[in-house]
């Protein structure tokens, strides 16, 4: 253990002695391992803020010499080559990962090769009538007669909306759990003969793949009952796209029920949207140390999420913490509250004046007072002025609404904290590994920052865990 952070266990040892002794007992939980620098230091409205949702991250270069390296399977000396001759007949071979955001309005894939030269990321076009070919509809088609699902209408067929919320909020409805699962199946079925037959140049010296799907959760889900039946319908859903059998309702029902558990190859696994969103980031030039504000505008949600990015010192354990606040605020609830409201919005006029508008500022101020108070407490944007980089992302990022939020928010932080360095906005940048259409416009990559952090393996991207798991977390010192 280095002599910082011996020096800095030691006094958060004493703050909490400190505590112990002149505050009234109560259970011990993460506040107690994330101390304000100065007693006193509270905000307004957070003394009560709950830790529900919480997320830690152990990105891989904290995990030791093991750290991002890939299966036994693959040699280290050819980290830029397929791997060739993997089976006893000698059969080219290599890694296909399908990073699925499954939205709440419309579904986007990016199928990534880790081990090609430059890990190209193909982001997956679908057969859709109108609109952009990346985002595909979160809807079923479904004849009852049948039973058969599409992504497409057809005879007879009636649309089925609202998928992601039916099974997050009410999955014991009838068929909400068979709906999405034939939906994503669907879909991964869809991506990987399209990625294949579209790159042939590219993949066509290759007689087989390891697939294997990441599909994107809420974050607030994660240490939830929400994360079993998530599980449950994604796993049933690749183990049916495994097989030759049509997809209907009765075959989206036996999966669930384990009936097609061995024709599955590969694995799927779930992972938070937010931690996905970050990787890109994480990777690019534009990567800086130092505390980064999240907002991910979705069609329901508005998920505000606060993440530290630091270089360790040798021997030292890295811990990336995220607080998110996950709030119905989403585009899709804006314009359906306040219809008339957003069409009069002009310049000068005070987000903060209208219902919505104030909802929207106090959930992101809930989590940069968690930040501040908690979580990050020595990070240079609340102790030396320096301003608080901010990603605004997801399919409602762009709508002037969500910019003014922002904007309000720094200007209240401002007045209220002496050392505040403000808030301002950045593009989330695109990696050059992402292999772009040349006729869709690039401006909508952070539609797609999801999909592609979900791309990467999990010796890639780390641990991830309920900071309710953890029984000590430090946080950095200022960058």
């Amino acid at each position: 253990m280095g002599m910082k952070s011996m020096l800095r266990r030691m006094l958060n040892f004493f703050r909490m002695a400190k505590r112990s002794l002149f505050a009234p007992v109560k259970p011990m939980g993460i506040e107690d391992a994330f101390p304000g620098e100065a007693e006193g230091d509270t905000s307004e409205g957070d003394e009560n803020a709950s830790d529900e949702g919480v997320l830690v991250w152990v990105p891989p270069k904290a995990k030791g010499e093991t750290a991002g390296k890939p299966p036994a399977r693959y040699s280290s000396e050819v980290l830029a080559q397929p791997a060739v001759g993997d089976d006893e007949h000698g059969s080219r071979k290599t890694e296909a990962i399908i990073g699925l955001d499954f939205g709440t309005s419309c579904c986007k894939v990016i199928v990534r090769f880790p081990w090609l030269a430059g890990a190209p990321a193909y982001p997956v076009q679908f057969d859709v009538d109108e609109g952009c070919p990346l985002f595909l509809a979160t809807e079923i088609h479904y004849e009852s007669a049948s039973g058969e699902l599409r992504l497409q209408p057809f005879s007879g067929s009636e649309k089925q909306e609202g998928l992601k919320l039916a099974v997050w909020k009410r999955p014991e409805e009838e068929n909400s759990k068979e709906f999405v699962v034939g939906y994503l199946a669907l879909v991964m079925k869809y991506a990987r003969g399209w990625v294949l037959k579209e790159n042939q140049e590219d993949l066509g010296q290759f007689d087989d793949f390891d697939w294997s799907v990441n599909v994107g959760i809420p974050s607030n889900g994660f240490d939830g009952p929400e994360w079993e039946v998530f599980r449950d319908v994604a796993t049933a859903a690749w183990e049916l796209a495994c097989t030759r059998r049509k997809i209907t309702v009765k075959s989206a029902r036996r999966a669930l029920s384990g009936g097609f558990s061995g024709a599955a190859y590969g694995r799927v696994d779930l992972r938070p949207e937010v931690i996905a969103e970050v990787q890109g980031y994480c990777r690019s030039y534009m990567r800086r140390d130092g505390l980064h504000l999240m907002v991910d505008v979705g069609a329901s949600t508005l998920d505000v999420c606060g993440f530290y990015l630091y270089e360790p010192s040798k021997g030292e354990s890295v811990n990336t913490l995220l607080t998110p606040t996950v709030e119905e605020l989403g585009a899709d609830v804006l314009k359906e509250r306040r219809p008339a409201w957003l069409k009069t919005i002009r310049k000068g006029v005070v987000v903060e004046s209208h219902p919505i508008g104030w909802e929207c500022i106090r959930a992101v101020e809930l989590s940069i007072d968690r930040l501040k108070n908690k979580m990050a407490p020595f990070a240079s944007a609340f102790k030396k002025g320096e301003p608080l980089r901010v990603f605004l992302c997801g399919g409602g990022g762009q709508l002037s609404f969500y910019k003014r939020v922002i904007d309000e928010v720094s200007c209240r932080l401002d007045s209220r904290w002496l050392d505040f360095g403000g808030l301002y906005c950045d593009p989330v940048p695109r990696p050059d590994s992402v292999k772009w259409p040349s006729d869709i416009d690039e401006a909508l990559y952070h539609r797609l920052a999801v999909a592609f952090g979900l791309s990467f393996a999990d010796y890639d991207v780390g641990d991830i865990f309920p900071a309710s798991s953890v029984k000590e977390i430090f946080p950095p010192e200022a960058a």
